[in-house]
């Protein structure tokens, strides 16, 4: 997980996590969480985070990683794969055979949920809205009873917190072919990766991605493709994102996934997972400890009249959270020498919204929280302004 382009959280096989806060130059470790395998990590705040793994495990920060607590999630056969949160209360994890557990206070109590769906093994999970949760899944199926057996995979939703589920996207799983991973930048809009062919003959392989507009309901039937077999996608909006996958092989896109491509990892080993910190920047994490810093030279697509870009230096914006907001939101950013700065927001036409009085502040780091319960629910962006220097980033409004 990846919170800018200095602060990331990774974890992986023998309880281990590591956490780095200059951009990846050195890794801390905690090795103190047993010997399970942990799979995946959602923070809601640059400080509040779940990680989730092997035999039920649960584990909850509120210092930004530094320590991790164990939580109980009423099972320790099985595995829990993934976790997402919706705001800094609700959130939802789910893994092998079906297992999901709901929580509607930050992760204090996990309620076991009952599903249509016992017998399913989930890859990834998207919780978007205050009831809509979006999957990907795979299955084994005898479609024409005993001894045919077939595999198949899904992108599934539910509106009743993963109590139901609706299969809408399927796929049989012959050659590998399995829908892996979901990046969703508002409830809304998202996008989906299947992975296709065997990643052992690089003559077929590759990814697709679909996208959706509705929440999930339906997906685009002409999925863009990239020559990845991928494992892991992270988009940082409506036109930047990131595929990673088999032999260390990766791919961005800059228009909204209409085309790939490459971009040289420095390693052949498998990426498992890729989260993006910045508009320009991630990490990617996989096999055998492989971390990967990937930069873009990416700019912000926006309708505004002039042109906004941020200068060379240090990045004045560090986190917006949480992202998407309800009523407040929090901007955090930095300064490495004193600076006179303001804040102002633009809705995506480009108008004003919202300002703060500019103000001097004294080298260090600063956040400022905003009231947005009158916005109108969308996207924005907010852009601070100093002495020579710009940046802007987008947040939601939901």
């Amino acid at each position: 997980w990846c919170f800018d382009s200095l602060v990331a959280v990774a974890c992986g096989n023998n309880g281990t996590i590591l956490r780095t806060t200059n951009g990846g130059k050195e890794w801390s470790m905690d090795t103190s969480q047993g010997t399970g395998t942990l799979f995946d990590i959602h923070f809601q705040t640059p400080r509040v985070g779940t990680i989730v793994g092997e035999f039920g495990t649960i584990l909850r920060t509120r210092d930004g990683g530094i320590t991790w607590s164990k939580q109980n999630s009423w099972t320790t056969k099985d595995d829990l794969r993934r976790v997402s949160f919706y705001d800094s209360s609700n959130g939802i994890a789910c893994g092998l055979h079906g297992v999901v557990r709901m929580t509607a206070n930050g992760g204090q109590y996990w309620a076991p949920v009952t599903s249509n769906n016992d017998s399913i093994d989930f890859t990834d999970i998207a919780y978007i809205s205050p009831s809509v949760v979006i999957a990907t899944a795979s299955k084994l199926e005898m479609p024409g009873g005993p001894g045919s057996l077939v595999k198949r995979s899904y992108v599934m939703r539910s509106t009743n917190h993963g109590v139901i589920w609706d299969k809408i996207l399927t796929v049989s799983s012959a050659g590998g072919t399995e829908y892996k991973s979901l990046s969703f930048i508002s409830e809304r809009t998202g996008y989906c990766l299947r992975n296709s062919g065997s990643p052992t003959d690089a003559a077929i392989f590759g990814s697709f991605v679909f996208k959706t507009t509705d929440g999930g309901a339906t997906w685009d039937t002409t999925a863009s493709a990239a020559h990845v077999f991928g494992f892991g996608m992270s988009f940082i909006n409506e036109h930047s994102g990131t595929i990673v996958g088999a032999d260390g092989l990766t791919a961005h896109t800059s228009d909204g996934g209409e085309t790939w491509a490459d971009v040289p990892s420095g390693t052949s080993l498998a990426l498992r997972s890729v989260s993006h910190g910045t508009l320009n920047g991630a990490f990617a994490v996989g096999y055998k400890t492989a971390i990967i810093r990937l930069t873009t030279n990416d700019t912000l697509v926006t309708p505004l009249s002039t042109p906004v870009s941020a200068a060379s230096g240090s990045q004045l914006l560090r986190s917006i959270y949480p992202n998407p907001a309800h009523t407040t939101v929090t901007f955090e950013f930095t300064f490495d020498e004193p600076m006179v700065a303001g804040l102002v927001i633009y809705n995506v036409e480009g108008k004003r919204v919202g300002m703060t009085t500019d103000a001097h502040y004294p080298k260090g780091i600063y956040t400022l929280e905003y009231d947005v319960s009158n916005f109108a629910a969308g996207s924005y962006f907010v852009e601070i302004t100093t002495d020579g220097r710009r940046e802007m980033m987008k947040f939601i409004v939901q």
